[in-house]
């Protein structure tokens, strides 16, 4: 696991430029290799590459298939990631069913702390008034906002009935 670690960590420092210049290009390949080699923070990374075509080209079925990886392997960002993606037919076609599921793995298996952090990254995202929210906006953006109340005030149960309610009305 060690050479594992050591290419995560390669992967960390070529992506923020730690020391050394900036490379993309670089970080994708060592978050690959650490992806190949099973570990799910590298794959989820490498998911987001790809979707954002950072050091790689966009390609958004390659994003969701090491998203996939990432989320059964169990790194807790991954589901919401994924959910949207579902949601938003971003490398898949759009599922709603199979997006409200994600959603609740989601809620049921996530630390508070992950469901703040991207609840809290929407929000930042969100200091202009959207007026013509798109239903991807709506389903991403109701739905953290109704976990994030949901476990503000000790309901996550609650959150997956919001989640069908935003699918439903979008």
């Amino acid at each position: 696991h060690g050479g594992v670690d050591a290419q995560f960590l390669l992967a960390t420092i070529c992506g923020a430029g730690l020391g050394v210049a900036q490379d993309w290009n670089e970080a994708a390949r060592w978050f690959r290799a650490a992806a190949d080699a099973g570990d799910a923070e590298s794959a989820y990374r490498l998911g987001t590459m790809y979707l954002a075509g950072r050091g790689v080209t966009r390609d958004a079925s390659e994003a969701y298939k090491w998203t996939v990886a990432a989320a059964e392997k169990g790194f807790p960002q991954a589901p919401f990631v994924l959910a949207y993606m579902i949601a938003a037919g971003e490398g898949t076609t759009v599922d709603d069913g199979a997006a409200v599921a994600w959603y609740r793995r989601a809620i049921s298996a996530a630390d508070p702390r992950v469901i703040g952090e991207m609840a809290g990254g929407m929000y930042d995202r969100s200091d202009t008034l959207i007026a013509n929210p798109t239903r991807e906006q709506l389903l991403y953006g109701g739905a953290f906002q109704a976990l994030s109340q949901a476990l503000s005030t000790g309901q996550g149960g609650v959150a997956a009935s919001r989640l069908e309610t935003l699918i439903v009305l979008a």
